[in-house]
């Protein structure tokens, strides 16, 4: 279902230049080289970049604690290396948290003036991430999500999402005392 729900969205027809592709951050292994979830992530959003060549690729992530390097940097040379022009990618490298993601996104996004948003997650994570992205963005473009597979079995994919509900919950709670 995950992969129906990408190809649909690569049949659509988005091809304006007001057309972003938002990648969130995930783990940067010690060598430099993005993680399993993090490639599946970006393969995502190749296909979609090739799909809309007009559409500008922001990629958001930074480090914890000055390990390894920024994700956003990261990801910006894989996707430089699989085709996609350097011209076309925005780095967002300070964020450390969906939030952040979000946050930090928010006036690159409005700087490109998009009016619609393709948020390129996991298919755990985007439930959370759609959510953030909206809070920060409020109702000024519209935002969809583009999941990558998880790579999760049925009993992981369960622990997963009861996480993410929990995650949910409190980042809703914070957002709402601010």
């Amino acid at each position: 279902m995950r992969i129906l729900f990408v190809l649909a969205l690569l049949a659509c027809d988005a091809s304006a230049a007001e057309h972003a592709i938002l990648v969130l951050g995930s783990t940067v292994k010690p060598n430099g080289r993005p993680s399993a979830g993090l490639t599946r992530r970006l393969e995502v959003a190749r296909l979609l970049a090739v799909r809309d060549p007009r559409a500008v690729v922001v990629v958001s992530g930074g480090t914890r604690g000055g390990r390894w390097k920024p994700e956003g940097e990261v990801m910006s040379r894989w996707l430089v290396a699989h085709g996609i022009p350097s011209a076309r990618i925005r780095v967002e490298a300070a964020s450390t948290n969906t939030a952040e993601n979000a946050d930090f996104t928010a006036p690159i996004l409005q700087r490109e003036h998009v009016s619609l948003v393709t948020v390129v997650t996991e298919q755990f994570h985007l439930r959370r991430a759609l959510f953030h992205v909206h809070a920060a963005l409020g109702e000024t473009m519209h935002i969809d999500g583009a999941p990558a597979p998880d790579g999760l079995d049925a009993a992981a994919r369960v622990k997963m999402d009861a996480q993410e509900t929990q995650k949910l919950a409190r980042d809703r709670a914070f957002r709402e005392a601010r």
